[in-house]
């Protein structure tokens, strides 16, 4: 018997695919649902938690925030404990996280961040995930100790398998065995396919193999009448021209290809810690805002028996002191770095800078909560920006915002 279950297993690791016929499956949260019933979803990406014993909050930790994008990191288990609370209030179908569940992938964080996840499907509500870029063999996995910090052991690949296998990626109906990508059926009508683009062998590009096997599954689905939504930690279109390297997929252009190819209509995604969502050629993908920045967001959507799908994003309704005063404080920093180049070629003024760094935090603001920073383009901050700001990464960065 256990020479014929290894000969299977085999056989089905070389096939690149992975069902769950000899005994790996492990019982579902729940039953998927009645394909005539509406599926609601909540997603949550890049909770970025650390534990609380790798920081004292000193020096290189503040530092470390200095200059950062305004992650309230220090409050990980306030943001995790009302994400847990919210889940177990709504009772969706399912939360959805797209990666980076750590900091910056100490593996003394994975524990603590599973065990509140479980709270959640002890409750009933399926947890499925998939790893971020932070989450896999990250090289700057430290914790912070008065005015220095010290490395700490971060989370290969295997570990984080074993410690996450129970959110998504055992419990589905196909799962691949050289990435963390996985089907999960919702009913029979709706499926979640998990794409994961951050192993070891090929960080932040989706593999051959993943891919070849993607396919296989969008074929077999749309054989069944199976409508399916992928989901990603990096964007798999771009989400602003200067999003573009270090954000989407590195093959973006084979992703794209596959999705469009075998009907795949919505992506959900993470990584850029902003909100927005970008359309192209039928396919669009939605990037969910970080939750551990403000607004502390994210998302709920519905997926109607008609194949409509219907997004919109929410707020924790937490620490919006902290999490926005961070947010401005970081942002500002930006200006400042603009005002320096400026100044070299000529002298601003008290009221010109007041101006133009109001305006860019506001401005940052629109555009990472999702909403249409186009009107502020009128305002005095721009004309400053356009006119002085040459040669600055303000400059530019604001610009992409504003083009249609």
């Amino acid at each position: 018997m256990a020479a014929i279950f290894l000969i299977l297993l085999v056989g089905d690791i070389l096939g690149g695919m992975i069902y769950y016929n000899y005994g790996y499956r492990m019982d579902p949260v729940t039953e998927p649902k009645s394909g005539k019933d509406t599926i609601h979803l909540m997603i949550a990406t890049d909770l970025h938690y650390l534990s609380a014993s790798l920081t004292d909050r000193g020096d290189a930790w503040q530092d470390m925030v200095k200059s950062s994008d305004g992650k309230l990191t220090e409050y990980s288990d306030e943001i995790l404990d009302s994400l847990v609370k919210q889940v177990k209030k709504e009772k969706p179908d399912a939360l959805v996280i797209c990666g980076d569940i750590t900091f910056n992938g100490e593996e003394e964080s994975l524990p603590k961040v599973t065990e509140k996840l479980e709270e959640i499907q002890d409750a009933g509500v399926p947890v499925l995930m998939l790893p971020g870029n932070h989450d896999i063999n990250y090289p700057y996995s430290v914790g912070y100790k008065g005015s220095s910090t010290y490395p700490v052991s971060n989370i290969p690949q295997r570990k984080f398998e074993a410690a996450c296998r129970q959110f998504g990626y055992y419990r589905g109906s196909a799962r691949y065995a050289g990435s963390f990508s996985y089907v999960y059926p919702l009913s029979d009508r709706w499926a979640l396919m998990f794409l994961d683009s951050n192993t070891e062998d090929a960080p932040g590009a989706m593999t051959a193999e993943t891919l070849k096997w993607a396919e296989k599954q969008l074929a077999e689905l749309k054989k069944q009448g199976v409508r399916c939504i992928t989901v990603t930690h990096q964007n798999v279109l771009p989400q602003n021209k200067t999003f573009t390297d270090g954000f989407v997929i590195t093959n973006c252009n084979d992703v794209q290809e596959l999705l469009r190819k075998n009907g795949v209509k919505v992506n959900l995604s993470g990584h850029s810690h902003l909100q927005h969502t970008a359309t192209e050629k039928g396919l669009t993908d939605y990037c969910t805002g970080a939750l551990s920045v403000w607004p502390l967001r994210y998302a709920e959507a519905e997926l109607s028996p008609d194949g409509s799908f219907q997004y919109q994003t929410l707020s924790l309704g937490i620490l919006k002191e902290e999490s926005r005063k961070r947010f401005d404080e970081t942002t500002g920093r930006m200006a400042d770095s603009g005002f320096q180049i400026i100044e070299k070629r000529e002298k601003l003024t008290a009221e010109e800078k007041n101006v133009m760094r109001e305006w860019v935090i506001r401005m940052n603001e629109y555009y990472f909560s999702g909403k249409d920073p186009n009107p502020l383009a009128a305002e005095q901050g721009w004309k400053l920006w356009k006119s002085k700001g040459e040669g600055t990464y303000v400059k530019a960065y604001f610009e992409s915002m504003l083009e249609p």
